[in-house]
This record gives C-alpha cells, sequence and structure tokens, in this order.
C-alpha cells in the first residue's frame, strides 16, 4: 500500500477558513491603498503647479495688455501735443473742429521765389527744404519798398497745380498756380522772397485692420497710422475752450485744446474686464 505524504497545515485550506497571504514587514512592493494615495498627492501637486502656471500666463498677459495700452497712450498724447501746441487759432492754423477730430494747418516746405508769372498768378519756386504740392496753401513775402522794412507784409494763398522747371539760373525749381482770398501775386513779390507752404492736417481716430487707430490724414489721402490699438467706443475725444476757459465751438476763438484718449484691448483682468487705460492731455495753443 503506496504511503501518502501529508501536507503541512499551513498549506491547506478548508472552505470555512480560506487562505489568506499578508506581506511580511521586511518585503519589498506597495500595497494598493498606497499606490492610491500616490497618485493622489501627484494629482494634486500637478494640479496646484498648473495653476500657478495658469496664473502667471495670466498675469503676464494682463501685463503685456497694460504696457501695450500705456506704449499706445504715451504715443498718442507725444504726437497729439507737438502737433497741436505750434498752431495759432489767430494766425488761421485751425482749419475745422469736431468732437472726434480736429483739422490744423502745418507748417511744410520752404524755398524762396527765382521768378515771377503774376498774370498767370505764377510764382517759380526753388525748393529749399522739402516739396510743393497741389494740397497746399503758402504764405509769401510781398516786399513793398525794398528799402523799408515797414511795410513788408507775409500774402497767403492756395495751391491749385505744380509742374516741374528750372530757375533762370538753371536751378531746379517748381511753378507754383495760385488762388484763394489774395489771387493774383502782388507786383511787390521779388526774386529771393521766402515762400513757407502749409498742409491741412485731419488728427483722430482712423480704423485699421478693424481696429481704431490715432491716425493723420492729409487731404484726401488715406489716413497714416500713429498709434494705437484704441478703443472702440469714443476713442478721441476733443473739447475746446477760449482763453477764459468757456467751452467754445468757434476755431478761431480756441485756446485750449483737451484730448481724452482711450485704449482697450481683448485681455480680460482678474475681474473679468478689458483690459483698457484713458489718458487727458491738455494743450495751451500759441495765440
Amino acid at each position: 500500500m503506496a504511503h501518502q505524504q501529508s501536507q503541512p497545515t499551513w498549506l491547506m485550506a478548508t472552505p470555512s477558513h480560506p487562505k489568506t497571504v499578508t506581506r511580511h514587514p521586511g518585503a519589498s512592493g506597495f500595497t494598493m491603498i498606497e499606490v492610491l494615495i500616490v497618485v493622489l498627492l501627484g494629482t494634486v501637486i500637478l494640479s496646484s503647479a498648473f495653476q500657478l502656471l495658469m496664473g502667471n500666463q495670466r498675469m503676464y498677459t494682463v501685463s503685456a495688455a497694460k504696457s501695450e495700452n500705456m506704449n499706445a497712450l504715451r504715443a498718442g498724447t507725444d504726437i497729439l501735443f507737438n502737433e497741436l501746441r505750434e498752431v495759432s487759432a489767430g494766425e488761421g492754423d485751425i482749419i475745422n473742429i469736431d468732437d472726434d477730430s480736429i483739422t490744423v494747418r502745418a507748417a511744410g516746405s520752404f524755398g524762396v521765389v527765382c521768378a515771377t508769372n503774376l498774370g498767370s498768378s505764377q510764382l517759380t519756386v526753388m525748393s529749399i527744404a522739402g516739396t510743393f504740392s497741389d494740397s497746399d496753401s503758402i504764405s509769401y513775402l510781398a516786399d513793398n519798398d525794398p528799402l523799408a522794412n515797414t511795410d513788408d507784409v507775409f500774402k497767403t494763398a492756395d495751391v491749385t497745380a505744380v509742374s516741374s522747371t528750372t530757375c533762370p539760373a538753371g536751378d531746379s525749381a517748381q511753378v507754383l498756380t495760385l488762388s484763394g482770398t489774395f489771387g493774383a501775386p502782388p507786383d511787390s513779390v521779388v526774386e529771393g522772397s521766402p515762400v513757407r507752404a502749409f498742409t491741412a492736417h485731419t488728427y483722430g481716430a482712423f480704423t485699421y485692420g478693424g481696429e481704431y487707430y490715432l491716425g493723420r490724414r492729409t487731404g484726401s489721402a488715406d489716413a497714416v497710422i500713429m498709434a494705437g490699438p484704441l478703443a472702440e467706443t469714443m476713442p478721441i475725444t476733443f473739447t475746446y475752450f477760449d482763453s477764459t476757459g468757456t467751452a467754445e465751438t468757434s476755431a478761431a476763438s480756441v485756446a485750449l485744446i483737451k484730448v481724452v484718449i482711450r485704449t482697450l484691448s481683448d485681455v480680460i483682468n482678474s475681474q473679468g474686464r478689458a483690459v483698457g487705460d484713458t489718458t487727458l492731455v491738455e494743450v495751451q495753443i500759441r495765440n
């Protein structure tokens, strides 16, 4: 009869006593609970790091938008202040005023008369700085008595046509055909009389790429973008005052100009508002 080897009691299991396996204190590896704890802690750390990165990114974006707005405002105020402080309402430099734009006369080219054709209301001018165009108005010296300076006067006229020519001495020049209040140049316009051109510039908000920018338009040409972008609502407003501080609607009586420039971006700050800024510049113009 074969001998049957009995199993150790620690390997035997009965339905009422199922076999269990436990990890001894010195065994390697992790329990399921430990793994879950590590995963949970890792998730919390990664989530916190992600939130920190997102917060830093949002703060950087808002700061960049604020910096862009400040640069736009600084550029806009500098441009308008420097351009407008040179004009004089009394001398007719302010051509038109509106709530959202202003048209002024700015000094441009300069030259001297080298020949005249008074019958055709033409002056032949040798340019010293810049060139003349048919959108200019000019101021030229009428020297009545060359031996006296008490009768010298500057006349103004509009340039209606410009053509190229040469002076009697052979220098390059332009023929300016004139019209306007004073009509033909007076007989006292002589060779060597200075001629200064003035160009009408309109400053205001102009659209470019679907956004508003501070721009300058000369005549009927396209506007030249100078600063921006600006807010969609009331990007630029002009308010005019006379010498007593009273609101003024007549261009000839303006002594002070207040300009408000507003910027606005698509960036949203922590309060849920679009990042924007507003600045006010006051320009005391020449008498």
